[in-house]
């Protein structure tokens, strides 16, 4: 495009096949070549603008989000590092407590058999039988 400074006559090149797509249109709209090219210019100048002022707003909008995200991701990490301290210092109290008092921490290391006492014995068969029953009871109504 050239603009002549004396006047505000814009001047473009176009082929001739693409001229008369723009004649083509003017026609149609009720309107001269050159009326229709300004109106043309201009609409897509406002577009252009609203595009760009759109996009100022959702980089506005995506900055703002993740500012109050990453606030919100910091609190998070902070009381997560604060359980951890937490539970890790519990396991080295547990730790040096089983130490202290010489209790066996692996299984080799225990010395006696761990034997279940007869109401753990008892109570495990009463467990079992009612299983049984509710298991032949599904299958009767299965039936």
């Amino acid at each position: 495009m050239n603009e002549n400074k004396n006047s505000n006559i814009v001047a473009f090149r176009l082929d001739p096949h693409k001229k008369k797509l723009l004649q083509d249109q003017a026609d149609k709209n009720n309107m001269k070549l050159s009326e229709y090219c300004k109106l043309v210019l201009l609409d897509y100048l406002e577009q252009s603008m609203l595009l760009d002022t759109q996009k100022k707003l959702v980089e506005l909008i995506t900055e703002t989000v993740q500012n109050a995200n990453e606030k919100q991701f910091y609190k998070i990490l902070t009381m997560l590092n604060k359980n951890n301290i937490g539970i890790e210092t519990i396991i080295l109290q547990n730790d040096m407590t089983y130490k202290y008092f010489d209790i066996p921490q692996t299984r080799s290391e225990l010395n006696t058999h761990l034997v279940n006492h007869p109401i753990t014995e008892v109570a495990r068969e009463q467990v079992l039988k009612n299983i049984r029953e509710l298991r032949n009871k599904k299958e009767l109504t299965d039936e």
